[in-house]
């Protein structure tokens, strides 16, 4: 019994300490700039990997050199099912420009989704991990759909938070690939 209650003391000890050094490392950083809607405004564009419905391995790398616009969304998100036959027709209308689906589904809700709404980019398979590569993206208020546009060179140089209006992303768009 007295091993007991020394061990659980000590794990006590441990925790409070530790939650003492975080406390005291997060004091220490430099302040939070101030609040854009829950999008990071930083401009590189963080690379990552993913399997598409087919299990080929996409990357964002694959696209340097052109224009990518890269839509976060899940099946279970009626606005990200609504702006898919605009994502498509963004796709066909802006041939210097790619776009991907970046699902923050398992594959079999994605492969089930793609067969009953066409769409003509390809969808990627995130899972729970989409949710960190969006932050990453700079969507910090973890909403969605989420849509950036990323330039040639790899800056993220537009973020959308939430459904694409038609006429707002073809504006922006026509900036940029006309």
């Amino acid at each position: 019994m007295n091993k007991f209650v020394h061990s659980i003391g000590l794990t006590a000890v441990v925790v409070i300490a530790g939650g003492l050094g975080f406390l005291s490392y997060r004091a220490l950083q430099p302040a939070a700039a101030p609040s854009t809607g829950g999008i990071n405004q930083s401009k590189t564009a963080p690379a990552f990997s993913l399997p598409d419905t087919s299990g080929a391995l996409v990357s964002t790398t694959d696209f340097e050199g052109q224009w990518l616009l890269v839509n976060f969304w899940a099946t279970w998100c009626p606005p990200c099912i609504e702006e898919m036959p605009l994502l498509s027709t963004l796709d066909t209308r802006y041939p210097a420009m790619a776009v991907i689906g970046v699902a923050l589904d398992d594959a079999e809700s994605v492969k089930a989704f793609a067969n009953k709404v066409p769409v003509v980019f390809p969808l990627l398979i995130a899972e729970s991990s989409g949710s960190d590569i969006a932050h990453q993206w700079g969507n910090n208020a973890g909403a969605l759909p989420f849509t950036a546009l990323v330039s040639p060179q790899g800056h993220i140089v537009r973020r959308w938070l939430g459904p694409l209006k038609a006429d707002n992303i073809d504006d922006e768009l026509a900036k940029h690939l006309r």
